[in-house]
């Protein structure tokens, strides 16, 4: 037994006596993989941090001082001037971040009700962008599935059903969040206003079946009763999809 051990030792000296600059090099390339990932982590840390400050700054400076502008107009502007440079900078600066994820969503919430208030087509297409931009770059599916969410009902406002049907069938289908069963209540509706009886008894009957704890059970259940007894000729009566009007792009 002791003659193997001496055996094996003898081996693995030998084999390091060979090969001692190889291991070597394993070595330090090794230190330097974890220290390049350390700095990698601590970097992606700072620029987190970073972006949700000066996030948060925006957040606070609409919900404390956009209320205290009250009626004066010029004083609105320039509060959603601010929130709206301080949003962009983030999602410019730290594209990548979760703070940039929420920026996009809350800018482009601003667009949407730029476009609603003002007609602006612009504004409809840079919001349309920046959810795009968010399914596409966040990391987290809840960021990506509000952002489809935010996307399908400014499609809705746009009269865009087909998009708002599809938009809100992959936030249904792909993601499990607080807001999925009002993706499935609002695929069941806009299936009710385009004819589509099969999309809509099969959404609303999702929520029934499989989120019976949900707020929107009760309308679900509702809706399904009716398009079962009277089809989809009957109006909906359902919520129109609402955004925030908290902040709008300044008056030109």
């Amino acid at each position: 037994m002791q003659k193997n051990q001496e055996k094996i030792f003898f081996s693995w000296g030998e084999y390091i006596q060979k090969h001692w600059f190889g291991i070597a090099l394993s070595v330090v390339g090794g230190v330097i993989v974890v220290i390049g990932l350390l700095f990698w982590f601590s970097r992606e840390a700072e620029q987190e941090a970073k972006a949700s400050s000066a996030y948060d700054e925006a957040v606070l400076v609409l919900a404390y001082q956009l209320p205290q502008a009250g009626t004066n107009q010029q004083l609105v502007n320039e509060i959603s001037q601010y929130v709206l440079a301080k949003l962009d900078s983030v999602q410019k600066q730290f594209p990548r971040t979760l703070a940039a994820m929420r920026a996009r969503i809350l800018l482009g919430r601003l667009y949407a009700n730029s476009y609603l208030s003002q007609g602006a087509e612009d504004a409809y297409n840079q919001a349309l962008q920046l959810y795009d931009e968010v399914a596409r770059m966040a990391s987290s599916s809840f960021y990506r599935g509000l952002a489809l969410i935010n996307k399908a009902q400014l499609l809705e406002h746009h009269a865009d059903w087909q998009g708002a049907l599809e938009t809100y069938r992959i936030v249904a289908r792909k993601y499990n969040e607080f807001y999925t069963p009002y993706a499935w209540v609002s695929l069941g509706r806009v299936g009710e206003i385009m004819g589509d009886k099969n999309t809509a008894l099969s959404a609303y009957e999702t929520v029934v079946q499989k989120y019976t704890n949900s707020s929107w059970y009760g309308f679900a259940l509702a809706r399904l009763t009716i398009v079962r007894q009277y089809g989809v000729s009957t109006s909906t009566n359902a919520p129109a999809p609402v955004l925030s009007n908290t902040l709008s792009l300044p008056n030109p």
